[in-house]
């Protein structure tokens, strides 16, 4: 009786697992998007003569660069750069500095951090770094 017994539960349990094997799959969690990370670089060179002492002082080259993986843009002045970005027009005789800021104002409009800053002594760049959740269609 015991064992008529024991082989009922056993298959009972049995069919239990088996239909609960077959049951639908519990979908997975729903991922965060991921981050986007985009990159200014900025470098300014003094030409030769103007370092060495000598000959006429011209005025120091600079280069600037916005890098993401879906765009890079390359120009000679924070003025250019935030042109090509349409960041909205500067004031009359402005600044350097606030074209820069003209940059970072457009950069955080489209939602992107500033997360870090540094100067590469070795390269002479200045590198700031960005990001933003999920890139362009978040």
């Amino acid at each position: 009786m015991q064992t008529v017994r024991f082989a009922a539960v056993a298959a009972l349990l049995l069919a239990v697992w088996a239909g609960a094997s077959k049951s639908a799959p519990v979908p997975a969690p729903a991922q965060a998007k991921p981050w986007e990370y985009g990159e200014i670089q900025s470098k300014s060179v003094a030409p030769i003569a103007a370092r060495a002492g000598g000959g006429v002082v011209q005025p120091a080259q600079q280069s600037i660069r916005w890098v993401t993986t879906d765009e890079e843009i390359e120009t000679t002045s924070w003025e250019d750069l935030a042109t090509k970005m349409k960041a909205p027009a500067a004031k009359k005789n402005a600044s350097k500095a606030m074209d820069k800021m003209r940059v970072f104002d457009r950069l955080g409009a489209d939602g992107w951090e500033l997360v870090a800053h540094h100067r590469d002594f070795a390269t002479g760049f200045d590198v700031w770094t960005f990001k933003r959740k999920g890139g362009k269609g978040s």
